[in-house]
């Protein structure tokens, strides 16, 4: 859940132990370097409205000692700039640090053993942050769904994860994932066979998440939004052109 503070703006931006599923999966490709483009629509009942499109990449960079991965999502609101990124170490995918950056709002994370430290500064408050892991955690929600191709998915697989939430009391929400269907899906970006994954946890989250099956991208999620039945849904489409 998002407190008053922080709610509007994470609406607006709106491994791990795991246990085998029934049958072999091959081998998942793995986290990869790319760049990928949605847009994103605001669904209630018969009406719709756009959100614009943002972009996810992830790069590979380096720290002193290790190598990690940055995952940064850009999307533009009324003329402004949302940008929410996330260091991740490659070899075991655990959170290095994030930093979000919205209008009025500015949060600055880095990470220990067990918590992440930082300070979230909205509306003119500054509020210290320490909220320890609970499993294997992710600093955010693009951070999780870059993960995912490292996961070895197939019909009746299951997993386990933690996101942060910024809500009255930060925590690592728990999370269930799961691969609940196979479906062919077609978006703007083409057609794709994908993994229908859903993500839910006690905190309220109910997400779901189409991956294609070959690469493990994301083609799609949708998720509910602000508190009245609405449904964020984000679709890939094509590379913008130069």
């Amino acid at each position: 859940m998002t407190s008053p503070l922080f709610h509007v703006s994470i609406a607006l931006l709106s491994s791990v132990p795991f246990s085998a599923g029934a049958s072999q999966a091959p081998s998942p490709p793995g986290v990869h370097a790319g760049t990928w483009r949605y847009s994103g629509q605001a669904q209630q009942g018969d009406q719709r409205q756009d959100l614009g499109t943002r972009t996810v990449s992830i790069t590979p960079t380096k720290t002193e000692t290790e190598d990690t991965w940055l995952v940064v999502m850009v999307m533009q609101v009324q003329g402004q700039s949302l940008t929410d990124s996330v260091v991740m170490r490659r070899s075991n995918l655990t959170p290095v640090s994030r930093h979000t950056i919205m209008p009025g709002t500015d949060l600055l994370l880095a990470t220990d053993d067990s918590m992440a430290h930082g300070l979230l500064t909205a509306q003119n408050q500054v509020i210290p942050l320490n909220v320890r892991f609970q499993g294997q955690s992710f600093l955010n929600y693009y951070a999780l769904r870059a993960a995912f191709a490292g996961f070895a998915l197939t019909n009746g697989w299951t997993g386990t994860a933690s996101v942060l939430e910024l809500g009255r009391d930060p925590i690592f929400a728990p999370l269930t994932l799961a691969v609940v269907d196979t479906e062919r899906i077609t978006v703007q970006a083409g057609a794709f066979d994908c993994w229908h994954v859903r993500v839910t946890g006690a905190v309220g989250v109910n997400e779901q998440y189409w991956i294609a099956r070959d690469t493990h991208d994301v083609i799609r999620t949708r998720e509910p939004i602000g508190g009245q039945g609405a449904i964020l849904q984000l679709d890939l489409i094509p590379p913008a052109t130069k």
